[in-house]
């Protein structure tokens, strides 16, 4: 299996897990932005 697939295969796994992981950062980033009248 090459590097690539391997990297694929190993993300679609871990996607919830990542996505649990780094919402509350992006969230952090994006509520000064959202009250600073800032649109995304």
């Amino acid at each position: 299996m090459s590097a690539k697939l391997l990297a694929k295969s190993l993300l679609e796994r871990n996607k919830i897990f990542i996505f649990i992981f780094l919402y509350p950062f992006r969230y952090e980033k994006v509520k000064p932005a959202t009250s600073a009248g800032f649109t995304l």
